[in-house]
Parts: C-alpha cells; sequence; structure tokens
C-alpha cells in the first residue's frame, strides 16, 4: 500500500504514455469565490465556493474521472473514482461534495480551483476494473481504497 508511487508526483505526460490515453480534457468545476457570472453559481449551503452551472460537457456515460486541484502555476490530481453515470456524478460532487465534502470545501477554502476530467466505457465493470487497476498501481491523496488513508495535499 505505503510503497506506490504518490500520483499527484506522475506527470501527466507519463500517465498517459502508459496506455492511459482517451481521457477528456481537464474542465473546471468549482472555484473558490462567493459569486460568479453567468456561469457560476453558489454551491449547496454550507458549502464553500462555485460551481459550473452546467455539466452538459460532460459525458452522459459511465466511466472514471479524476480530480485535481489548482492553483497559480501548481496542480496536483488527488482523486478517481467510477460512476454508473459521469454527468450526475461529477454534478454531485460539484454541489454538496458528495463523501469528499469536506476535503473540497478545505481546498475551495485555501484558495484552489478543482478540474476534472473522465474516460468513458461501454459498462460499469469496465470502469471499476480500471479504477481498481489504478489504483493498484498509485496512491491517489483523497482515495483509503489501496492507500489505507487520505493524505493532505498543499499547493502554497
Amino acid at each position: 500500500m505505503a510503497n506506490l508511487p504518490h500520483r499527484e508526483l506522475i506527470p501527466d505526460g507519463t500517465f498517459l504514455a502508459n496506455g492511459n490515453n482517451y481521457w477528456s480534457k481537464w474542465f473546471t468545476e468549482m472555484k473558490p469565490g462567493n459569486h460568479g457570472d453567468t456561469a457560476w453559481t453558489k454551491r449547496r449551503e454550507q458549502h464553500v465556493g462555485l460551481r459550473r452551472i452546467s455539466v452538459k460537457h460532460v459525458a452522459d456515460n459511465c466511466g472514471i474521472f479524476e480530480w485535481k486541484i489548482k492553483c497559480e502555476a501548481q496542480e496536483k490530481i488527488i482523486f478517481i473514482g467510477s460512476t454508473s453515470s459521469l454527468r450526475n456524478r461529477i454534478r454531485e460532487y460539484s454541489y454538496d461534495g458528495s463523501h469528499k465534502g469536506d476535503l473540497i470545501n478545505e481546498a475551495l477554502g485555501r484558495g484552489y480551483t478543482m478540474c476534472v476530467r473522465f474516460k468513458t466505457f461501454l459498462y460499469i465493470g469496465e470502469s471499476q476494473q480500471a479504477v481498481n487497476e489504478l489504483l493498484g498501481k498509485y496512491n491517489y491523496a483523497w482515495n483509503v481504497t489501496n492507500n489505507g488513508e487520505l493524505r493532505a495535499i498543499d499547493l502554497l
């Protein structure tokens, strides 16, 4: 468990060259602040920051997703998950943080932006297998599976 390389230390170019292609581009889904323009709205009551109003750019298929935090020139990939509906799951995280609400609130409260990318699959079993394979190779800071415990990530 503890011997897995930390995902945030693996450059995207290296990661994608190792057979992890077909990911979407990164999309900014949450950002710090209290008011946005027409594309942004406040997250659920008691939650920090703003969320993108529309998630139509996210596929409505089963698949896997990675979250990263970003601040100025620094960015680190911190979480991976799988779902039967990428669009609904990304909306859920953006709205109230789902089971990562405290971590997301802390990140947005520190001024970090949260971005997501995704990779679609035909069947949920394929997406679950893909996540398990990646969790078997990398230690994601906000995943407990195969990692043992959460790790704090600081960009400043």
